[in-house]
């Protein structure tokens, strides 16, 4: 209960900030500045333990889940194993794409639609950081090393990179080549091996490749004499965009195994695009088989780490019925249900963190 009146109070007073940036929201730009006054750190965050709190006594830290609630703006931290919740404290209005998590699975980043990036600290069940990046937030994803965020956002139209600690780095205004051309970011993802974000441009043919690896190499643009001897233009590779120009843009991707090439498709094309990231263009098409089936609620089933049971939400009012729906994964009978008011997505730590898709077949 101490918990829960701690993130109460820390909220209304994030709420009242909220409140102040308004005005902000509506203005077409959103300025390092402006984001760097909206951080708020708890300080009842600081020196906590690099240990689970004592009310997760028994429980694997990764077979955690975490549930979030629609209805009343509510995150729940559930058991995997127990499959009974431990936790649950109050939120902001969250993204459908769900949280990301550090590579130990200690802290959580969720983002909300208006722009407001939260850290908490699962371990210590405690709010750590908030920072508003923008009015109209799409995605976000974390470095696999855990050292960075980075948000993409519909307005202002920018890619937004974060420290750890929600301290702004840089912001990116999402344009193409020639800098005319706004666009909204399609997919954002994490390429740990390469450390680097990639980003599919949904408006603009390009997919950009953001390096967080500060040793990049540095970016070439505009005309180049010698690459050897860096005689033309050049900015550094690390936290700047290196574009692959393709015939037309994307609606989403995936990587390939070594996460040198993605597997991009656009909707109602017919045929994907394979992109090699070293080279930075398309190499291939592929034909796109329809997999639509009669399924759609078993395609958002979580396994819990072992695989021995699937969650389902029943996205319904607490009242009308709204739960998580615990199937037996081989005979798909249902096990329990754990009341939720209108649960819209429910993820597994371990699943998450190993990059699994973590999906019911």
């Amino acid at each position: 209960m101490k918990c829960i009146a701690t993130w109460r109070s820390f909220l209304f007073g994030f709420a009242l900030l909220g409140m102040a940036g308004v005005a902000l929201a509506t203005q077409a730009d959103f300025s390092e500045s402006d984001m760097r006054a909206s951080r708020t750190v708890n300080p009842a965050s600081a020196g906590l333990p690099a240990t689970a709190s004592a009310l997760f006594r028994g429980a694997d830290m990764l077979n955690l889940f975490i549930v979030v609630e629609a209805a009343d703006q509510h995150v729940t931290v559930l058991d995997g194993d127990k499959l009974e919740p431990i936790h649950r404290f109050a939120s902001r209005n969250l993204l459908d794409a769900g949280p990301a998590f550090t590579p130990d699975g200690r802290y959580m980043f969720l983002a909300s639609n208006d722009g407001w990036i939260t850290k908490f600290d699962i371990w210590n069940l405690v709010l750590v950081a908030e920072v508003r990046v923008g009015s109209s937030t799409r995605q976000m994803a974390v470095s696999g090393d855990g050292k960075f965020v980075a948000v993409a956002n519909d307005l202002p139209a920018t890619l937004v990179l974060l420290d750890a600690d929600l301290n702004p780095l840089k912001v990116l205004a999402v344009k193409d080549k020639n800098g005319k051309t706004h666009s909204r970011v399609a997919a954002l993802r994490d390429a740990p091996p390469r450390r680097s974000f990639v980003v599919a441009l949904k408006d603009v043919a390009e997919v950009w490749e953001v390096s967080y690896d500060p040793a990049a190499e540095d970016i070439a643009v505009g005309m180049v004499h010698d690459f050897q001897y860096k005689e033309g233009a050049f900015i550094r590779g690390f936290l700047n965009p290196r574009r692959s120009y393709l015939s037309e843009p994307l609606d989403d991707f995936s990587f390939t195994p070594d996460y040198s090439e993605l597997m991009a498709l656009r909707h109602g094309a017919g045929k994907g695009q394979l992109v090699n990231l070293d080279v930075r263009k398309r190499v291939a098409d592929f034909v796109v088989q329809d997999t639509t089936t009669s399924g759609q609620a078993l395609a958002r089933n979580t396994l819990t780490r072992d695989g021995r049971y699937a969650l389902t939400s029943l996205r319904e009012h607490k009242a009308d019925g709204g739960a998580l729906v615990v199937l037996d994964a081989a005979t798909r009978r249902e096990v329990k249900r754990i009341p939720m008011d209108r649960p819209v997505g429910a993820y597994n730590l371990f699943n998450t963190l190993n990059r699994s898709s973590a999906t019911a077949r």
